[in-house]
């Protein structure tokens, strides 16, 4: 974690979420981004949802905010199961 977490090719530090999420190559089995979606603007935040949907992998976990609504806003709720506020699981 070290290494990455020093690594600002990995880390991705200074760069957007909205851009950053464009630029991976793998997939993931957990994608954590609660309290950041809130400040990017609805257009950019729908896409880069369905972009995160994208990369998750098949059984992966999804956390977000509890209190909003950007799977459902990005139409890819369906690929979802709830588990708990804010936490889903890809189909």
């Amino acid at each position: 974690m070290k290494n990455t977490y020093n690594n600002p090719q990995k880390s991705k530090w200074e760069t957007r979420i909205q851009d950053a999420v464009n630029d991976y190559n793998k997939t993931f089995d957990i994608i954590s981004i609660n309290n950041t979606l809130g400040y990017i603007p609805d257009k950019e935040k729908n896409e880069t949802v369905k972009q995160m949907n994208n990369i998750l992998n098949s059984k992966g976990i999804f956390i977000t905010d509890p209190y909003f609504h950007h799977l459902k806003n990005a139409n890819v709720e369906d690929d979802y199961s709830y588990i708990y506020d804010g936490i889903f699981q890809k189909k």
